[in-house]
């Protein structure tokens, strides 16, 4: 059963989504140091899904038509945003590619692109639907919580 959770969460680690092209646009952009702060704003909202299914609130989301459907409209729109300005680039926005050999990398604080991502995290509908799925399936009554945990800290990790 653990192989199965790893497996499904590796593949869904490399499908791409909207936190993937926010990791990808801040290593372009930034130091290491603001791209590691992207990483882990990402990484908190992640962990709080996984918490909260482990302790059984995804559950209750799950069976709650309303709140599940509050949830992939606001996820919905969140992703409209997100098209919507990737159609709205103009060619100059890609200028500071570029720029990375003579000048180097923006320098974003850790503070300024961490506080974002928890936020972009929590509403992407890819997650909360994948969490909900997994561990519907995976951890069943039967599974000790000590299973759970580690299966938990392993995917926040």
């Amino acid at each position: 059963m653990a192989l199965a959770v790893i497996t499904a969460h590796f593949l869904a680690l490399i499908s791409p989504g909207p936190d993937f092209l926010f990791m990808v646009r801040s290593s372009l952009r930034n130091k290491r140091s603001a791209t590691i702060a992207t990483v882990l704003g990402i990484a908190v909202a992640n962990a709080l899904y996984i918490a909260l299914c482990i302790i059984g609130v995804g559950s209750v989301i799950a069976r709650s038509l309303m709140l599940m459907s509050v949830l992939k409209l606001l996820g919905g729109a969140f992703l409209l945003s997100v098209a919507y300005h990737a159609l709205r680039v103009k060619r100059e926005d890609y200028a500071f590619i570029a720029d990375f050999e003579t000048s180097g990398k923006a320098q974003n604080s850790f503070a300024k692109e961490f506080a974002p991502r928890p936020f972009s995290g929590l509403s992407n509908p890819k997650s909360i639907i994948f969490y909900l799925s997994l561990f519907s399936v995976v951890l069943t009554p039967n599974v000790s919580l000590a299973l759970s945990v580690t299966l938990g800290v392993w995917m926040s990790v």
